[in-house]
């Protein structure tokens, strides 16, 4: 594992001075994304990725996984490949599923051990000191909620993660967790793919 995230890291460093979608994305993130990729070449089977082709996996798993923090990306592809079949392609948005399974593992867990009481103020009552906030968002192309994960605006979030998306105190949780707002007009802007190519709203 270590010859490999010292070869992606050099490879990395090698695009860096290249036009890329992922300019916005930490090198540190870009280089956790290109150890993940060869990691996961290399249990296919795959020769690793070099050059111009590792730069354009980064930039596509990049893209797939940007719901992902930086501290859940090794969690979740450890989770992802343990269950994955190698017989087929791994493709970059398997980690998706293994996330919020991580997510809701962990808030179940909270919730068996108790944890500690709400109105302790050291604790944040929006992410439950996770860091990250899902949120029920509509999206206008498709007529319907889904549930992406923010970034929430407390000490636990990295700064770089911290999003411009508050939980209102009028919005309740449901059962697993989740902020529900009032209504789709206090809904965050949806950022499916098909709103972003439409301008959304």
């Amino acid at each position: 594992m270590d010859r490999i995230d010292q070869y992606a890291k050099a490879t990395m460093s090698e695009q860096s001075e290249r036009p890329s979608n992922t300019s916005s994305v930490s090198p540190e993130r870009q280089s956790a994304i290109a150890t993940l990729i060869q990691q996961t070449r290399s249990l296919s089977s795959l020769p690793l990725s070099v050059g111009n082709e590792l730069a354009f996996a980064v930039q596509t798993w990049t893209v797939a996984l940007e719901d992902i923090p930086d501290h859940m990306l090794g969690p979740a592809w450890k989770r992802a490949t343990k269950e994955h079949d190698w017989s087929k392609p791994f493709p970059a948005h398997a980690l998706m599923p293994a996330y919020k399974a991580l997510l809701l593992e962990d808030r179940e867990k909270r919730q068996t051990l108790g944890g500690r009481r709400r109105d302790d103020t050291t604790r944040c009552r929006y992410c439950d000191d996770t860091g990250y906030v899902p949120i029920a968002t509509y999206c206008p192309t498709g007529n319907e909620w889904y549930y992406p994960v923010y970034g929430c605006q407390c000490a636990a979030t990295p700064i770089s993660q911290r999003q411009a998306v508050q939980v209102r105190d009028c919005w309740e949780r449901d059962d697993r967790g989740r902020w529900v707002p009032t209504s789709a007009s206090e809904s965050p802007k949806c950022r499916c793919a098909f709103c972003l190519r439409g301008g959304g709203r």
